[in-house]
């Protein structure tokens, strides 16, 4: 005879049933977030400007088929002025050398005391990492799935073309990364302030300091793509027997491998400071090269640590840690920019070539025939043209990339010569 499941076993039964589907919608959200919660952080504008009469720069104008692919990709019309780029909101962050930007996985049981001692999550090295996307692999897939819901990305690609008179192509010292708070002439030190009738208030809920700390935490890679051959196809208008607009339809160029030629942390001027004997949460504290007290002022140890850049990487079938990347190509600011505002912030120090190539091509690197601008499009001279992708991300390492920053903004600047 078949025995029946008693009311009790069967309550026993349901509640353990809800309690596994609880723990598994949590361990699923644990590992598919990097070490931070969503956060909004703003990039107002990033500037590609020409630091040299030489070095032109103009926007990267894409053609796209039928299946959303990219079909065509060329340089617009180049300018001297600069190229600005606006309209960023990071909501999360993600891992890398610049080049490869991943997710890694991590040990759920970890995560609580990691997170309350301000460490971030703690990443299982024997677990492969999910590839990051970026807004680019976001868009492509809007174009292939318009009727889907929108992807998450965690970092911005910025593309834009260089033309330079000369074969090497340098990012000035001057190149720099300015936070909403240092724009406004104020240092970090600062939480409240006015600016062009708006008030800002900068204070994290983390503690008593401001969340532009975020700058901190922000890297920027550039991977160039020297061309082989570009189409630019000028037709004449009406202002003059030779003026000419180009004709975006026809933009298209022909690129060789892509090489990373820069990976830069803008900001290591800035540190995150939280002490691990403590576990109250919002008394995390704000440490600055430019601190105005000595509470909030970088110690010499701290500078040490902030000085050095540290990111994972895939290894085998899992991650490991780069603790202290020491790659030719890695730069950490190491100068000072004084701005107009009277605030001086920190800046890249030295110049730094940016078409080195391990192949480089030497029979494809030839120069091209372009117009010079459209008021003659009759007059040619011979340019060497490059695509830059400009990688811009949150490297979850930082402290400075914990949960404490939402709110954080900022402007990036990089000067070419």
């Amino acid at each position: 005879m078949k025995k029946s499941t008693s009311p009790k076993r069967h309550l026993f039964l349901t509640k353990n049933f809800i309690l596994m589907l609880v723990m598994l919608v949590v361990i699923i959200m644990a590992v598919s977030a990097w070490f931070t919660v969503n956060k909004t952080v703003t990039a107002g504008d990033m500037t590609v400007k020409a630091a040299s009469s030489e070095i032109m720069v103009a926007e990267c104008i894409k053609r796209y088929d039928s299946n959303g692919d990219v079909s065509a990709d060329g340089p617009g019309v180049f300018q001297s002025d600069p190229l600005t780029f606006s309209g960023f909101v990071f909501t999360k962050d993600c891992t890398g050398d610049g080049e490869t930007l991943i997710l890694p996985q991590f040990n759920v049981s970890n995560d609580t005391e990691s997170m309350r001692t301000g460490k971030g999550k703690d990443v299982n090295l024997n677990l492969t990492a999910d590839d990051a996307k970026s807004n680019l692999d976001a868009e492509k897939y809007a174009r292939q799935n318009p009727n889907k819901e929108p992807i998450e990305f965690q970092y911005y690609k910025i593309e834009f073309y260089v033309r330079s008179k000369d074969r090497d192509v340098e990012l000035t010292g001057n190149s720099r990364l300015v936070t909403t708070t240092e724009a406004a002439g104020h240092t970090l030190s600062t939480i409240t302030f006015s600016k062009d009738g708006v008030d800002y208030n900068k204070k994290s809920a983390y503690g008593n300091f401001n969340v532009d700390g975020l700058a901190g935490a922000i890297r920027v890679s550039l991977i160039g793509e020297p061309c082989s051959s570009v189409t630019q196809n000028w037709a004449p208008n009406s202002e003059g027997s030779n003026a000419g607009t180009l004709n975006r339809g026809s933009v298209d160029s022909t690129r060789l491998v892509p090489e990373k030629q820069i990976l830069w942390y803008p900001r290591p001027d800035i540190y995150l400071h939280i002490d691990p004997r403590e576990k109250n949460i919002t008394d995390w504290e704000l440490h600055t090269a430019a601190g105005t007290v000595p509470e909030n002022q970088l110690t010499a140890e701290e500078s040490a640590i902030t000085h050095v850049n540290s990111y994972y990487k895939p290894s085998g079938s899992g991650v490991e840690l780069v603790d202290n990347d020491t790659d030719t190509k890695t730069k950490i600011s190491s100068g000072t920019y004084q701005q107009s505002s009277g605030v001086s912030v920190a800046s890249l120090g030295n110049s730094v070539s940016i078409s080195n190539y391990v192949d480089d091509g030497s029979q494809n690197l030839q120069p091209v025939q372009l117009v010079v601008n459209g008021d003659d499009i009759t007059k040619k001279q011979s340019y060497y043209v490059t695509k830059y992708t400009m990688n811009v991300w949150i490297e979850g390492t930082d402290t400075e990339a914990r949960r404490a920053m939402d709110g954080g903004a900022f402007d990036i600047i990089l000067e070419l010569k």
